[in-house]
């Protein structure tokens, strides 16, 4: 070790004694939080004084976990991670990884035999799953485009393949006439009230593709760790912008995800007073939405979360950027939505977050390594490609009150 080092470590050493003091001078019990962070402390001290740990690794795993405390996704998938970065850069230049356990529908492409090879289409290539690169990068990314695929303002779950499946949804308490509870006397009977539910059916996953990037092998070989950053970035990028369309406007038909305002009923569209938006016009929305729908999630484009907040700057409010909720309820920004303009359907709408019920296959997440099609490994070329497999549904199933309100620009 250094000097330099030695000096650092023994700097980070007096920091970590410091506040352990703090802590066990506390007059009364340590919190939860409080008694994490003196293990830690014990844990990091431990560490310095053995000298088999660096600073930079005890300071960068401690900000990993801060993040991870925060809810917030990590610094980057393989920086400062020498041995992922090798293994990535391996992977690109010799198609090698781990032993990873994909889904059929991925595998079946792959078995040694099973494919017929021709100057024109190459081998299919192989995987490779960073760990965590579902949950820690992949959805976070996806959020970067439009905000409706965050889990704050959707309802996420996971399944092990992308087959068809039903989903219950019930609307017992959501109706013209509600369902509820009721005093009975003593000597009474409870009456019989059946539930209301209904179903609705998610078709096969449909499989995003990031489309593929290509490389040289001197570049992979020459690279520093950023390039696999960079790679990681292009492709998740691109993700967010092709799903977080579907998810807005897509069709519903086939796999084809349902978009949030391609089946809006007809009965919760709101159309403004002018060609111009006030604040009464989302008022009018707002009050629509039956109070049933309690969790709700206002969804519009940047540009339209920009005319709310100068419609409430313009009210007497200061300049305070941009406003991060409307009458208490938080916004999504998605990008994909239209920006205001006469006769423009759909620019902001106001939901209930449960249901729009939106489904990811992890197992299914994975980047592609192609080598041997026509024109790569003559020009010293390599390509890869990412794979997602998700699908959403909105879960409209009850005409009378659905929950999901919507507002018009007028002509």
């Amino acid at each position: 070790m250094t000097i330099q080092a030695k000096n650092l470590a023994i700097d980070e050493l007096q920091n970590v004694i410091v506040e352990l003091e703090t802590l066990t001078s506390k007059p009364t019990q340590l919190t939860g939080r409080e008694s994490q962070r003196h293990s830690f402390l014990l844990a990091k001290m431990a560490m310095l004084r053995s000298g088999g740990v660096s600073v930079n690794e005890l300071r960068h795993a401690e900000h990993e976990r801060m993040l991870k405390e925060a809810n917030l996704p990590p610094a980057a998938m393989l920086r400062g991670d020498k041995k992922a970065n090798e293994e990535f850069r391996n992977f690109i230049l010799t198609g090698e990884s781990r032993g990873s356990e994909f889904p059929p529908e991925f595998r079946s492409d792959n078995i040694a035999g099973g494919q017929s090879i021709s100057y024109t289409q190459g081998t299919a290539g192989s995987y490779y799953v960073p760990i965590g690169y579902h949950s820690d990068v992949v959805l976070p990314s996806l959020t970067q485009h439009d905000q409706i695929l965050d889990p704050r303002y959707s309802n996420q779950f996971d399944t092990l393949t992308g087959q068809p499946l039903s989903q219950p949804v019930v609307d017992d308490f959501v109706s013209t006439t509600p369902n509820k509870s009721v005093i009975v006397g003593e000597t009474a009977q409870s009456s019989q009230i059946d539930a209301v539910a209904g179903v609705v059916q998610f078709p096969t996953a449909a499989t995003f593709r990031s489309g593929r990037l290509f490389v040289s092998m001197e570049l992979v070989q020459d690279s520093g760790p950023v390039l696999s950053d960079a790679l990681l970035t292009i492709i998740n990028r691109r993700h967010a912008i092709g799903v977080g369309a579907k998810f807005i406007n897509g069709s519903g038909s086939g796999v084809n995800p349902e978009g949030l305002i391609t089946n809006l009923p007809s009965g919760t569209i709101t159309t403004s007073a002018a060609t111009s938006l006030t604040l009464a016009d989302f008022e009018a929305v707002y009050t629509s939405l039956d109070l049933a729908y309690s969790d709700r999630v206002w969804y519009m484009s940047q540009s339209t979360m920009n005319l709310v907040t100068k419609l409430l700057e313009t009210s007497g409010r200061p300049m305070i950027g941009d406003v991060p909720e409307l009458l208490r309820v938080p916004i999504a920004v998605c990008n994909t939505m239209a920006t205001v303009s006469a006769g423009t359907a759909a620019v902001a709408v106001l939901a209930d977050r449960r249901y729009i019920s939106q489904r990811f296959v992890p197992r299914a997440t994975a980047i592609k390594r192609f080598e041997q099609a026509s024109g790569y490994i003559e020009a010293g070329l390599i390509g890869i490609e990412g794979y997602v497999r998700c699908s959403q549904r909105i879960l409209l199933t009850d005409a009378a009150v659905p929950p999901v309100a919507s507002l018009t620009v007028h002509s």
